[in-house]
């Protein structure tokens, strides 16, 4: 723990190297364990992505779906009698679930079997909105999402490559001053580790310390 990396000798002790090699290790096994959470990310990063809240995983019930969908081996869903997998039950029993969880859209208000001319007047306006919506405004709309989306990626990686020099910077600024401490502070250090060498010895010996 008194090491002093400028101005000591590189002789390590086996034992101490061996147990801080078992720190470092039981360390990077924290972060694996913890690699996906914020918990190993510097905290400047994690207030920086705070600012920009996007889901990066669906919901733990639409993900089990999913699953249950895309790997045969975990389907859950009916059988018919040969044993081979019903498609249409399982794609009937996701849509039952779904529907129960994210109401469908009321198509009552498309429904083009009224006689009431106001109705379908109000039918038409309502298709021809969603028609121009679809063709012309989503699109732009999205991309435009996209581009800000990206910009805004483009910038926080430019902050984040600023926050690393300054901190690679403040690293490098703190070794020269240990650095310059160390070694203007060597003469001392050395005079008292003669001094405790001394003292050691007479301790052995049983003799009289001299001034």
């Amino acid at each position: 723990m008194d090491y002093l990396p400028f101005i000591d000798s590189e002789d390590y002790d086996a034992d101490s190297i061996s147990q801080v090699e078992k720190e470092i290790k039981r360390e990077y096994a924290q972060i694996e364990k913890d690699k996906d959470e914020d918990t190993n990310l510097h905290p400047e990063v994690i207030k920086l992505l705070n600012l920009w809240k996007v889901p990066t995983t669906t919901s733990h019930f639409d993900t089990e779906l999913l699953d249950e969908y895309m790997n045969p081996r975990k389907r859950k869903f009916d059988e018919n009698e040969d044993g081979d997998e019903d498609e249409d039950a399982l794609e009937e029993r996701i849509l039952e679930i779904c529907s129960k969880k994210y109401p469908r859209i009321d198509l009552s208000r498309y429904f083009l079997n009224s006689d009431d001319e106001e109705s379908l007047c109000i039918t038409h306006a309502y298709i021809e909105h969603q028609e121009v919506l679809l063709k012309d405004c989503l699109s732009k709309t999205l991309t435009n999402q996209w581009a800000i989306n990206n910009e805004f990626i483009k910038e926080s990686n430019a902050n984040l490559n600023l926050i690393l020099e300054k901190e690679n910077k403040n690293l490098v600024d703190l070794m020269k001053y240990r650095e310059n401490a160390q070694l203007k502070n060597k003469p001392i250090f050395d005079k008292l580790k003669q001094k405790w060498k001394d003292n050691l010895i007479q301790n052995v010996l049983g003799t009289a310390p001299s001034d």
